[in-house]
């Protein structure tokens, strides 16, 4: 999605920062894993369980996730396609912008 939403201006530099939050994330997920394995028998089911909580975040977090403008015109839903940069940029009237900064941080 970072692609669809990002301005062309910031596009790769986005997508290259995706690249090395997903590299750093997998180092750091290693570290982790290796610290709690040191915690001896119960060290495997914490490291199990840890998932858990991301996850269920990521779970509630994707219930306000407008569908992806592409997935739309896919499947010929075009006038929703055509509102969905308008929400999260806050230009359709009564409306708080969803991302109001986020888009043009980088």
């Amino acid at each position: 999605m970072p692609a669809e939403f990002s301005p062309r201006k910031h596009r790769g530099a986005m997508l290259g920062l995706l690249t090395v939050m997903w590299s750093a994330g997998s180092a750091a997920a290693y570290l982790a894993g290796d610290w709690m394995l040191g915690f001896g028998a119960e060290g495997r089911r914490w490291l199990l369980a840890c998932p858990a909580v991301p996850a269920a975040i990521l779970v509630l977090l994707r219930f306000g996730t407008p569908e992806s403008p592409r997935w739309l015109l896919s499947k010929g839903r075009r006038a929703e396609a055509a509102t969905v940069p308008l929400v999260l940029l806050g230009l359709l009237p009564g409306l708080p912008p969803l991302a109001s900064g986020l888009l043009f941080a980088v």
